[in-house]
C-alpha cells in the first residue's frame, strides 16, 4: 500500500510541476490590404487547465497604437482557431474559436481624425 501511496504522490507531483509551464503561443499577424495597420497577437499561460491571456496589438507604420487583452479558452492560440477578417482597410474582427467551439469575436476599429 505504501508503495502506490508513493507511485501516486510521484506522478502528481510531476503533473503539478510539468503544468505550472509558463506557455506562450507563436506570434500571428496580419495587416490590412493597404499595408498601412498591423494587427499582432500572441498569448500565454501558465497551466494546461488556465485559459489563453491574448495580447492584440495594433500599429501603423510600425508605432504601436493601441493594446488589448482578451481571455480565451483553447488548446492551442494558432491560425486553425484564430481568424483575421479586414472588412475595410481600417476595420478588422479577429475571431477566436474556442474548445467547445464558441467564438469570441474581437472588432478593431482605427478611425482617423484629420487636424
Amino acid at each position: 500500500m505504501k508503495r502506490y501511496s508513493l507511485i501516486t504522490l510521484v506522478f502528481i507531483s510531476q503533473f503539478i510541476f510539468t503544468s505550472c509551464e509558463k506557455k506562450q503561443s507563436n506570434i500571428i499577424t496580419s495587416q490590412s490590404a493597404d499595408e498601412k495597420l498591423k494587427i499582432s497577437i500572441q498569448a500565454e499561460r501558465y497551466t494546461s487547465l488556465d485559459p489563453w491571456l491574448v495580447s492584440i496589438v495594433l500599429y501603423d507604420k510600425d508605432n504601436t497604437i493601441a493594446t488589448a487583452k482578451q481571455e480565451i479558452q483553447a488548446e492551442e492560440i494558432s491560425e486553425r482557431n484564430v481568424n483575421f477578417t479586414w472588412s475595410n482597410t481600417s476595420s478588422c474582427t479577429i475571431k477566436f474559436t474556442q474548445t467547445d467551439g464558441s467564438q469570441i469575436k474581437v472588432p478593431v476599429t482605427v478611425e482617423y481624425v484629420s487636424n
